[in-house]
């Protein structure tokens, strides 16, 4: 007797199995789609205006007046526009009257750094002559004369979307200005020298803003003054009020900290955030690629277009970073850089590069780092321009002390308290600068005045240029130059 065939169960049965194969695929697909299509079609909610939380970086002083101070950016803008203005037209006219194997065009810079003013100026001071007729150089003073400057940061299309097309301008009147002072020392009218100085630095002082782009531009503005200074103050003997001049001008217009740039950097980029994200409404949400294509232009994390539409969506659900952890991972960064720029130079020298973290540097944040601007080098190159300023102040400050007693004091101590209320501390060393008396100088200088560089050991005043033994690397910096060919 045979036995009966085995008849599998229900759920064994191939229709069944399939039945339940596509309903778990269909499902899995269901809640797919349902997962991504809140980021496929989410839009980014503008809830923070992080362009007023920059301006306050500025102005949350409760003695600035924030809508006058937003007034002087505008005149100062307006001012800019009128020089740039007044500058082509000139060099037009420049262009139009010469031949085209001589023609050339306006370069006040050419006055700046020679070892001697060249000849073939003519032109430069028929421009600096006009410049003073004009308006410009009245606003000028106006501006500076009434407090800060606070651009208007505020916007329908964000912090991302300013063209900060006041810079260039300002790097141009900058050196109109240096040259007019170099000319003006010249000519033995130290007042007016000093007048140029004190413009300079106002200047520079009006155009910085709490963004690093606008305070690298300051400083390179501050450096021309300086670096034509420094010499101007070895080959000429200011007057005591013209020294006193430039030294209260100094005072009152000295560099903004770095910190201050980089918190609204970190303001710009949740500025960005809250722009490219979604928002959940309890601080989280998800990158919408497209948005963050108009920030990142070419970007992409393989070589090609970043991925568009709904598998960029599904990316950016399922693997890249969210919006808190991408923010977490800002502040922290950002945190790091501030911890790291409390330290003096010297110091920091030797950390990594990237104090940041390995999180950041996956690929899961990689939006983030490709929007993150390169602020470690800028906040190194800022230290080294504000070490250059101590040191030109102390300058001023040892040419006041020679008009009021006819000597060079032996120690940097004889200036405190009668001319400065303390010593300038070396932002490169956190310690005090170098200085000594020479004598016979073959460059003519009375002192040597100088950092002592990122190694922080005190060499002599021994240059970078000068000669050391071989594989050592160390050296000072000299601030008390002497004027060089630059090459005009």
């Amino acid at each position: 007797m045979s036995r009966p065939e085995a008849v599998p169960p229900p759920w064994y049965r191939p229709r069944n199995v399939l039945v339940v194969v596509f309903t778990a695929v269909a499902i899995a697909i269901a809640a797919f789609v349902v997962m991504v299509m809140p980021v496929y079609r989410g839009e980014p909610t503008i809830a923070v205006d992080y362009g007023r939380r920059i301006e306050e970086l500025i102005v949350s002083d409760p003695d600035i007046d924030a809508p006058a101070a937003r007034a002087r950016f505008e005149r100062l803008d307006a001012l800019l526009v009128d020089y740039e203005q007044l500058y082509e037209a000139v060099t037009a006219e420049l262009m139009q009257a010469s031949d085209e194997h001589d023609a050339r065009p306006l370069e006040c810079e050419r006055i700046i750094f020679a070892v001697d003013v060249p000849d073939d100026i003519d032109a430069e001071r028929r421009f600096l002559a006009r410049l003073a007729t004009s308006s410009i150089l009245a606003d000028l003073d106006a501006v500076i004369a009434g407090g800060p400057a606070v651009r208007d940061f505020s916007g329908p299309d964000g912090v991302h979307a300013i063209f900060m097309q006041e810079l260039g301008r300002a790097r141009l009147l900058a050196f109109a200005l240096a040259a007019h002072m170099r000319l003006s020392a010249e000519a033995g009218d130290y007042d007016a020298a000093a007048r140029s100085f004190e413009r300079i630095l106002g200047l520079a002082s009006a155009i910085e803003q709490p963004i690093l782009i606008s305070m690298l531009v300051a400083d390179s503005i501050r450096s021309l003054v300086l670096s034509e200074v420094a010499p101007e103050l070895i080959e000429h003997t200011y007057p005591e009020a013209a020294a006193r001049r430039m030294l209260d001008a100094m005072d009152r217009f000295a560099p903004r900290a770095t910190r201050i740039g980089i918190e609204g950097e970190r303001l710009a980029l949740h500025d960005i955030i809250q722009r490219t994200f979604t928002d959940d409404g309890a601080g989280d949400g998800h990158a919408l690629l497209d948005r963050f294509a108009e920030f990142l232009g070419d970007w992409s994390m393989t070589g090609s277009e970043p991925p568009r539409g709904f598998a960029g969506a599904a990316l950016s659900r399922f693997y890249l970073a969210s919006r808190r952890e991408t923010v977490d991972v800002i502040d922290s960064m950002y945190e790091a850089l501030q911890v790291r720029l409390a330290m003096p130079l010297a110091q920091r020298a030797g950390l990594p590069v990237q104090p940041f973290g390995p999180a950041a540097l996956s690929n899961r944040f990689s939006l983030v780092t490709g929007l993150l601007p390169t602020l470690q080098g800028a906040a190194d190159q800022r230290d080294a321009a504000a070490s250059t300023f101590a040191g030109v102040r102390i300058m001023v400050a040892l040419e006041l002390h020679h008009a009021r007693h006819g000597t060079w004091p032996a120690t940097l101590d004889a200036l405190v308290p009668g001319i400065l209320p303390s010593l300038p501390l070396d932002p490169i060393t956190a310690g005090p600068f170098g200085y000594r008396l020479l004598a016979n100088d073959p460059d003519g200088r009375p002192y040597l005045l100088y950092s002592l560089g990122a190694d922080g050991v005190d060499d002599g005043g021994r240059d970078i240029d000068e000669p050391s033994p071989p594989n050592v690397v160390t050296a000072d910096l000299v601030i008390s130059t002497v004027r060089e060919d630059r090459g005009w």
